[in-house]
Order: structure tokens, then sequence, then C-alpha cells
């Protein structure tokens, strides 16, 4: 009698729309209340460079496979979406509005790190048992994984003034690189349990590899125009990029324990990938 146990699913995908329905909520809110104190911007002490501070929510989004093949009778594939969530920090600049264009405007670069919050994945788990006729069982248990590190990144965009009805907000176009750093696993347990006091017989291997995948890819920003508060200049955000793995990404790490039975463990993360933020941006003098 074989019994299987269901696998992992990740679901954390549906997490997004609170964060995507928060931001658009305040972006209403924010400008039809500061309206008339939206139109106004500080002058900048640095001949009319603005440097200024972002911070809040992000998440990737990812599709990775990955399987492990024994010689002691326990494979698996799996595949599944991964969302990594964490926390953005980032500094950047903006030039001097070209007041004389469409749009005034101003080029923005920038650069930050990205800090995760769930700091692991599941690609994909299972649990076999066995009944064997003798009253013996063996039970095989695979997982495969992910374990998210600080990743960085760096953009370019140039932003345009654009009024909606009584809303005046700031889109972005740009250019975004993303470095990645994160670490993949897997473990696989084979245990064959007897009836009789015979010891039970197992077989087991664990492999991690760290992989760090450079993204490339066109990013479009929205935001309010700056409002005042509490002396600052300060607007509302939410950004959106499609990223590209310029390198791809294919790991394959073998193990051999004591008496030469082999495990190979295989991670293959998609080429695209998807990157969602959302926040607010604080404007220095």
């Amino acid at each position: 009698m074989t019994v299987q146990m269901p696998r992992s699913r990740s679901f954390a995908p549906r997490r997004i729309w609170p964060i995507l329905v928060w931001v658009l909520v305040s972006l209403l809110v924010t400008q039809a209340a500061l309206a008339q104190s939206s139109r106004r911007e500080q002058k900048s002490l640095l001949g009319g460079f603005s440097p200024y501070l972002s911070t809040g929510p992000y998440t990737t989004i990812q599709r990775v496979r990955a399987s492990v093949d024994t010689d002691f009778g326990v494979s698996e594939r799996s595949a599944n979406t991964l969302t990594n969530l964490g926390w953005l920090f980032e500094l950047g600049v903006r030039s001097p509005r070209v007041e004389e264009l469409p749009g005034q405007p101003r080029f923005n670069l920038a650069g930050g790190i990205l800090i995760p919050m769930n700091t692991s994945s599941t690609i994909g788990s299972s649990v076999t048992i066995t009944q064997g006729q003798f009253n013996d069982s063996l039970k095989e248990e695979t997982k495969l994984g992910v374990d998210y590190s600080n990743s960085y990144r760096v953009g370019l965009g140039v932003e345009f003034l654009i009024e909606v009805l009584p809303i005046d907000l700031q889109v972005t176009p740009g250019f975004q690189y993303l470095y990645l750093d994160s670490r993949y696993k897997g473990e696989v347990d084979s245990t064959r349990t007897f009836i009789s006091e015979a010891p039970a017989v197992t077989r087991q291997a664990q492999a991690k590899t760290n992989l760090v995948q450079h993204f490339v890819g066109p990013s479009l920003r929205v935001s309010t125009a700056p409002v005042d508060l509490l002396g600052l200049q300060i607007d509302l955000f939410l950004e959106g990029v499609l990223l590209l793995d310029v390198a791809g990404t294919r790991e394959t790490v073998t193990k051999r324990d004591e008496e030469n039975r082999r495990a190979s463990f295989n991670w293959e993360a998609s080429t695209s990938a998807g990157m969602v933020s959302a926040g607010f941006r604080v404007l220095l003098p």
C-alpha cells in the first residue's frame, strides 16, 4: 500500500494585491486632499539636482524548476512560481527639468538594497510511504527550495509630468539592473523500517549551491506629484519591472555517500522575472 502525501504549493503571489490596492488608494486620496500644494517644489541647493530616498515593500516573481534523482530509488520533479517578498531602500538623484520640452522631463539615477522578508521558498516537496507485505515500510521524502539573501539594483529613468483630470502624476519609464542573490537547496531521505528488531536502512543526501543572477529590463514608475508633509516633499509610487537574466541559470550538484550511492540535484531558474514595488519617496532640497 502506498500513501502519497500532497506536494506543497505556494500561493504567495496573492499577497501582492494588498500592496497594489494600498498604493492606488493612497495615490487618489493624497492627490485629492493636497492638489494645490502638490504643484509646489522646493528649490534645490545643488543647482537643480535633487537627491531623494525611496523605501517600501517589493516582490520579485520567478518560475523555478528543480529535480532530484538517485540510484537508491528516489526521484522527484517539481516546478513552482516563487515570490521573494521584502523591503527596498534606495538612494537617487534627479536632474533639473527641461522646461521647454513636453512633460518637462528630468533624468533619474538610483541604486538600492533589497532586504528579503520571507527568507526561503519551497519549489516542491513530497512524502511517499510504502507498506511491504511483511510489515516492513519504506518512507521516501524530498524537499527542494531556495533561500534568499540581500540583493541590489541600479536604475536609470526619465520622469515626465502628466496631468490626468485633477491628479498630477509623474511617469518614469526607465531601465533596471538587478543583482539577485540566492541559495538553492535540496534534501532527499529514504528510510526502510522492519517489524523485527533489525536496524532501519537509511539513505540520505543534501546539497546547496549559491546562485547569483544578473537581470536587466525595462521599468515603469507612476508616482504622485510631491506634497508638503511635515516640512518635507514626499510622493507615493508604484513601479513594475520586466527582467531578463542575461546569462541564464542552471546548476547541477551530485553527492555520493560512504557506500558510493549517488544523488543528483538540478535547479533551473527561468530567464525572465518580474518585480513590483510600492512606497514613498522623500525628496531632499
